[in-house]
């Protein structure tokens, strides 16, 4: 089964991955590293530099509306799963502040 993969100046953080079955649309973004253990580990991978959070969807037929859709949910869903995890990474640095000022 050969997979003929692009990416796409209109999606940023997207890899299009073209197969018999249709299309696997990726989308990717960068990471604190701080932020790992607040993610889901089948997600989160370690890049050539950074740590990276990544997320697929199959689409069994695709157009163009389709694909804004898609990668539209996607990048919403991460977004939200990024900032629970921010919050919970300032959350565990206020907690630590607080210990270190009560000694």
């Amino acid at each position: 089964m050969k997979t003929t993969r692009f990416t796409s100046d209109d999606y940023p953080n997207t890899h299009i991955s073209v197969i018999q079955e249709g299309v696997r649309l990726t989308v990717t973004l960068n990471i604190e590293q701080k932020m790992i253990p607040f993610l889901n580990p089948k997600c989160v991978f370690k890049g050539k530099v950074h740590h990276v959070y990544s997320v697929s969807a199959f689409l069994p037929q695709i157009n163009k509306q389709v694909l804004t859709d898609t990668y539209n949910f996607i990048m919403q869903g991460m977004m939200i799963r990024l900032r629970t995890a921010k919050i919970a990474v300032l959350e565990q640095e206020k907690l630590t502040i607080q210990q270190q000022i009560n000694f």
